[in-house]
C-alpha cells in the first residue's frame, strides 16, 4: 500500500446533500437530495480560525471544528452528521487542496447545529 492510501481517517460521517428549491411562498428553501458516507478526521478549530470567522460576521462559532478528508462530496449547502448524532452546518466553501496527489485533501469548517441531549 502506498503512502497515498494512508489517510488516518478515523471518523465516519454522513454528508447530507442539499440544494435550493423554490418553496411554497416563493423563497429558496434547502431540500435534502441524498446522503453519502465519508471517512475523515474531525479536529477542533484553532483560536485564529475561530477569530477569523467571527470577525467575518458569523455567529455561534465557539463550537467550530474542522473535518479533513481526501475528497468531500458536498458543498456549502450540505450538512454533516457525525457518528454521535451531532449535526453540523458548513461554514464557507470547503477548501480543496489538489496541487499534489500525496497531500491532496479537503478541509471543511463545521459549525455545530444541534445540541446533544442528556439521558
Amino acid at each position: 500500500m502506498s503512502l497515498r492510501h494512508k489517510t488516518h481517517a478515523t471518523d465516519k460521517v454522513t454528508v447530507i446533500l442539499r440544494e435550493n428549491q423554490i418553496g411554497r411562498h416563493g423563497r429558496l428553501v434547502p431540500v435534502e437530495t441524498g446522503r453519502v458516507e465519508c471517512w475523515g478526521r474531525i479536529q477542533p478549530s484553532t483560536t485564529d480560525e475561530i477569530l477569523g470567522v467571527a470577525t467575518a460576521g458569523e455567529t455561534q462559532v465557539l463550537t467550530m471544528k474542522n473535518f479533513l478528508c481526501r475528497t468531500f462530496p458536498g458543498d456549502s449547502l450540505s450538512q454533516v452528521l457525525d457518528s454521535n448524532g451531532m449535526l453540523y452546518n458548513i461554514v464557507g466553501e470547503p477548501e480543496r487542496f489538489t496541487s499534489s496527489r500525496l497531500t491532496a485533501r479537503t478541509v471543511v469548517r463545521l459549525k455545530q447545529a444541534t445540541q446533544t441531549k442528556g439521558v
